[in-house]
């Protein structure tokens, strides 16, 4: 497994972050393939490992740094982008990965460093970001190109994608929430 550094502020590679990991594609030999909100970078690296053209993206400087340093540590090539969402995102790919902040505002958003809310609350139902993406990512993505996103229990959209034509992939079960790896192909 890739192993990071994470500086403060920026999000360190958990549980949603490995089971995207674990369903990545082995083979990325001259696929294009972007790291949307890419955080300490982990997956990009992995995508890089695995033979992609890889773009990681994100809106926190620092994230873009962390990415930058691993990747060098890796010995990986890496494009970055300082980004929200895909605003300045011009191209097309075969594999957009996502694991985007999901985190309901509400009374338990408080135990969340004010460093990390960023990276981690979306909104009153945790979606906001979510949906932004959701409108946008298709005229991204190459034809036959794969998707993977992170979602919630806590944000009770995975029926909704589901009937959208995406299907659930991996899950994982904590004790306030389940986590859902979702896949979807053009």
């Amino acid at each position: 497994m890739v192993e990071v550094k994470v500086s403060e502020g920026v999000y360190a590679p958990a549980e949603d972050t490995f089971m995207i990991a674990k369903h990545m594609p082995r083979d990325l030999k001259g696929k294009k393939v972007l790291d949307l909100g890419c955080g300490s970078g982990m997956l990009a690296i992995v995508a890089a490992i695995n033979g992609g053209e890889v773009t990681a993206s994100d809106i926190n400087p620092t994230a873009l740094k962390d990415t930058i340093r691993n990747s060098e540590h890796y010995d990986v090539k890496i494009k970055t982008v300082k980004s929200d969402l895909f605003e300045k995102i011009k191209d097309k790919y075969d594999l957009i990965v996502f694991n985007p902040p999901y985190v309901p505002s509400d009374e338990h958003d408080i135990y969340i460093s004010p460093s990390l809310r960023k990276a981690l609350v979306s909104g009153k139902r945790g979606t906001d970001i979510m949906k932004k993406f959701l409108k946008e990512f298709t005229s991204h993505l190459n034809k036959g190109g794969k998707v993977l996103l992170i979602v919630s229990s806590l944000n009770k959209i995975k029926d909704d994608l589901e009937r959208k034509g995406w299907k659930e992939l991996d899950s994982a079960s904590f004790f306030f929430e389940k986590l859902y790896l979702m896949e979807f192909t053009l």
